[in-house]
């Protein structure tokens, strides 16, 4: 089945942070934090610094950390560039995520100038797979001009076994959605976790 990518977001995920330790006990390998920042906080707060700030207290390894940007932050992609660039100069080791990619405010080509490592498909693009529409083929190209692009791809809104079977079909193999688990408080996850190990054991 589609590998559950390891996206666990919470509303105070930098408060969340000392959680990983918890879950890496789980014996279910490296759990990273997925944390979102708006293109208003891109560009007007000193954002990287608070990040370095918040990782170096926790001390946690920036490699684990993923900042999630929505879609609609690329139709100013120029400045969210230099932004995302120059977080990346600070802590090399994160990586950045284009969240909901595909719901039109930006074209695929603006992946070109953004320094992003993940795009997140939004749930619509996913439920279309299955369509066998015209809008089926938007979905599938999504997804190959990603994986031409070297972008890890998760997608979003897994409800169904056939989102799983179609998205295995077109090599994506990440996925969050209900089909997979709901979302889960991260004091729920360790119990999650440590079920998962044990069945892999």
């Amino acid at each position: 089945m589609v590998e559950p990518s390891t996206v666990f977001k919470a509303k105070r995920s930098v408060a969340s942070m000392p959680s990983i330790f918890v879950w890496d006990e789980s014996g279910c390998g490296r759990i990273d934090l997925h944390l979102n920042v708006s293109a208003h906080q891109f560009l007007i707060g000193d954002v990287g610094s608070s990040i370095q700030s918040a990782l170096n207290r926790h001390d946690i390894d920036p490699g684990r950390l993923v900042i999630d940007i929505a879609e609609i932050a690329l139709v100013d992609r120029a400045p969210i560039a230099d932004a995302i660039q120059a977080l990346k100069r600070l802590l090399p080791e994160i990586r950045v995520s284009v969240d909901d990619f595909g719901t039109k405010y930006a074209p695929m080509d603006y992946l070109n100038e953004i320094p992003a490592d993940i795009v997140k498909i939004d749930p619509v693009s996913t439920s279309e797979l299955d369509t066998g529409a015209n809008r089926d083929l938007v979905a599938t190209s999504q997804i190959t001009v990603n994986q031409t692009l070297g972008l890890s791809i998760i997608a979003e809104g897994v409800e169904t076994a056939e989102n799983v079977a179609t998205l295995l079909s077109k090599g994506c193999r990440l996925g969050q959605g209900y089909h997979l688990h709901p979302p889960l408080a991260a004091s729920e996850i360790s119990a999650l976790l440590k079920m998962q190990a044990r069945r892999q054991s």
